[in-house]
């Protein structure tokens, strides 16, 4: 588990629970730190989930390492072409298809 950074740990927007917060420390790094959108990120992941873990869980598995790995995918979430909201609904098959 990563800790959450020092510089973004008092942020009064952050989530209080320690693993969202992780989370959205995690997006804002692969989404050139830009803390708003990770914690939206991380908001409509908790929205998709509700109070499942092991679904929430699955889902950050899933979209972390391409939002991480893909140029595309990152510039149309930061762009916002591509919502939190509809990131959380896309397959693995439409994270990585640039038609998508």
């Amino acid at each position: 588990v990563v800790a959450v950074d020092a510089s973004v740990k008092d942020d009064p927007s952050l989530p209080t629970d320690e693993r969202r917060s992780t989370c959205v420390t995690r997006f804002a790094r692969v989404l050139e730190d830009n803390l708003a959108l990770a914690i939206k990120v991380e908001a409509a992941i908790h929205e998709f989930s509700g109070d499942n873990f092991k679904t929430y869980s699955s889902k950050m598995r899933l979209l972390w390492p391409h939002i991480r790995r893909s140029e595309w995918l990152r510039a149309q979430v930061t762009s916002g072409s591509i919502s939190p909201s509809k990131l959380v609904t896309m397959s693995s098959t439409e994270l990585q298809n640039e038609d998508a």
